[in-house]
């Protein structure tokens, strides 16, 4: 029985494979195998084949993206975007704007500091402006439009309007008192708000006539001017009205008069067709004479048929408040 033990002991011994190796052996023998002749387990004929199968692979991958961008900028016209007004995510009514804007992104609150050792920050809002109507100088818009017509569309009633290779000037001087020289009437307690619309490819206003204005906009003419007729304080002609007032009663109590300046957006300034040197008509808001040290909250709005009004999606209506320390 011990010789058989024995016997089948070295039957065993001699069918192993000798000690274990350790894991650092193991390591370097799959990084390179000298006697396999395998580089992390595979031979040369092995990787060429390997390599050779994924360049061919990500090939047609690329080959097939590339077939398929290229058609797809082929259904893309670089003159105007595929998806129009309200087809597309911007819809057909434009929002408005307004500058200058506080440097604190958060915010919408015009502090006019008229007086005083901190009278130089109302100096920002005088900056922002100049900047913005730097395109509208006369040498800014030909610099910005080589090549394009620049015409008068600031009459309602007038012939000439925005086309392909026709781009309305925006004058100005039809700004009133907000200009540089007037420092924008920052300085005096005066302070100008520019108000804008946000450009949307191709669209016009459907816009009202004097004889069918809705209620609201009727009774705000008749406060703004003290009873006298609409047409005796808006030119004639198709036009995109333009309000602004107190949101709260308070706030109409304490805004003070105001001066629009032009009054109105002239229809002739429309579409937008991605011009080049295009300027977007702007209108000039200026507070004669706001109570000093009260924030009031300030509303504008927008006023044609197409021009949808909301607050919370920002169509057609821009709110901000307005501080003056004198």
């Amino acid at each position: 029985m011990a010789t058989t033990g024995a016997h089948e002991t070295d039957v065993m011994m001699s069918g192993s494979k000798g000690p274990a190796k350790g894991k650092w052996a193991s390591f370097m023998e799959f990084l390179y195998n000298k006697k396999e002749g395998t580089v992390l387990g595979r031979t040369g004929k092995s990787w060429l084949q390997i390599t050779v199968f994924y360049i061919i692979f990500y090939g047609v991958l690329a080959a097939f993206f590339a077939v398929l961008l290229v058609l797809f900028l082929q259904t893309l016209d670089p003159n105007q975007p595929k998806w129009q007004r309200d087809q597309g995510i911007i819809g057909d009514t434009p929002g408005m704007g307004f500058r200058p804007t506080p440097k604190d992104s958060g915010s919408t609150l015009i502090w006019v500091k008229s007086s005083g050792p901190s009278a130089n920050t109302s100096q920002q809002y005088i900056d922002s402006l100049t900047d913005y109507l730097k395109p509208y100088s006369p040498g800014g818009a030909t610099e910005a439009g080589k090549g394009v017509t620049y015409v008068d569309c600031s009459s309602p009633t007038g012939n000439n309007k925005a086309g392909p290779n026709t781009v309305c000037a925006v004058r100005p001087e039809s700004f009133g008192a907000c200009n540089q020289k007037n420092n924008f009437g920052y300085t005096t307690g005066q302070p100008c708000v520019l108000l804008k619309l946000n450009r949307i490819f191709n669209w016009e206003p459907k816009t009202y006539s004097t004889a069918d204005l809705p209620q609201e906009l009727n009774d705000w003419y008749k406060r703004q001017g003290n009873n006298r007729p609409i047409t005796q304080q808006v030119p004639q002609g198709d036009q995109i009205f333009i309000t602004c007032e107190g949101e709260d009663p308070v706030d109409k109590e304490h805004i003070g008069p105001i001066q629009l300046s032009p009054p109105t957006i002239s229809k002739n300034y429309f579409p937008y067709l991605k011009q080049d040197g295009y300027l977007s008509p702007v209108v000039m808001v200026q507070f004669l004479n706001p109570d000093p040290g009260f924030i009031i909250n300030v509303e504008c709005r927008a006023w044609a048929q197409n021009i949808r009004q909301s607050r919370i999606d920002r169509l057609g209506v821009v709110h901000f408040e307005l501080l003056v320390d004198r």
